[in-house]
């Protein structure tokens, strides 16, 4: 290599490694507009579920007990909790819930919660069996106008939602009984999409492959969007 040549490949290196790239070469951070499509990508599980891990600081004793508002047989596969019933642990607790969440404000930050849990369960997540009361009060409250007396009367017989010893497979049999109930509330098409893919996302799996807490989250997001739907936050309990 010529002395010339040594030169030109010198300051080829200084330019390139020295000098600052221009301004017309910066990356450029833009700002996009969330929308609930965001909410999949959160949750949405890797190409092998069975290996996917989330946080381990979500808490899962929130998705599993049966205990609501330290009243003993208060869960719906309790024999006192009558659902329906003037008497039973059902009526105790559907009377707090129904003070709980009487204001609009309460109700609107818990829809947000259940519609991003990844976001909200370091703050604390009310247990799940307790959002399971609010969607029976707020099935109840609309009549026979919604499709999903069929996964009230579910809950109420406490069997397919309360499989012993198998709370994923629980969870994912109400995921699915709330996505094909969802078409009966949806309020456009762009809604009903977002339930069938945010659903579908953990449905298409083996309950054997999927991690347990994304099953778990994605029940949140699945109530969240119908109590979104049904106007929980404007119409209360």
């Amino acid at each position: 290599m010529t002395a010339t040549s040594q030169l030109l490949w010198s300051s080829f290196i200084m330019v390139c490694c020295i000098l600052p790239l221009s301004d017309s070469f910066s990356p450029v951070v833009t700002e996009r507009r969330r929308t609930r499509i965001d909410i999949i990508n959160r949750f949405r599980p890797s190409v092998r579920p069975h290996l996917y891990m989330t946080s381990s600081s979500s808490n899962i004793d929130t998705e599993t007990t049966k205990e609501l508002y330290n009243i003993k047989n208060s869960s719906w596969s309790s024999d006192q909790w009558n659902w329906g019933s003037a008497v039973g642990t059902g009526h105790d607790c559907a009377a707090i819930c129904r003070r709980r969440w009487s204001d609009k404000i309460d109700r609107k930050k818990l829809v947000s919660a259940l519609l991003e849990p990844a976001a909200n369960h370091n703050r604390g997540e009310i247990p799940f069996e307790e959002v399971k009361l609010i969607l029976g009060l707020t099935w109840q409250r609309a009549g026979r106008s919604n499709g999903y007396n069929k996964v009230l009367e579910n809950m109420a017989r406490a069997k397919r939602y309360e499989i012993p010893n198998d709370e994923v497979l629980s969870a994912l049999n109400f995921i699915t009984d709330i996505k094909d109930s969802f078409p009966s509330i949806a309020r456009s098409k762009q809604e009903l999409d977002l339930m069938n893919r945010v659903a579908g996302e953990i449905l298409q799996y083996h309950h054997h492959m999927v991690c347990k807490e994304d099953v778990f989250r994605i029940r949140r997001v699945c109530a969240g969007m119908v109590l979104d739907a049904m106007k929980f936050v404007e119409n209360g309990i």
